[in-house]
């Protein structure tokens, strides 16, 4: 497998770890014991491996701010559309 293809499972894996608590399961992540959707790898530790992977933890952290900053900018979006569903 390439190194683009195992990045991209990772990012994949990364982003599905990072849907709120209130829409799944949590358990302790299998590295570190923080809680983890579903009790896997935790999107910090998968972080981690991408940048070992990259040989470039900065670039691996800096994608991760951002998508977190992007699923948070998501719901909110979704928050106030569904204000407007509610609240004709």
């Amino acid at each position: 497998m390439s190194t683009a293809s195992k990045a991209t499972s990772l990012m994949g894996k990364i982003v599905y770890q990072l849907r709120p608590p209130t829409r799944t399961t949590m358990a302790p992540c299998s590295r570190c014991h923080r809680p983890s959707p579903g009790g896997q790898l935790c999107a910090n530790c998968l972080t981690d491996d991408l940048g070992r992977l990259l040989q470039n933890r900065g670039a691996a952290m800096r994608w991760l701010a951002s998508t977190k900053q992007l699923t948070l900018d998501e719901a909110t979006v979704l928050s106030f559309a569904h204000r407007l569903d509610t609240n004709p």
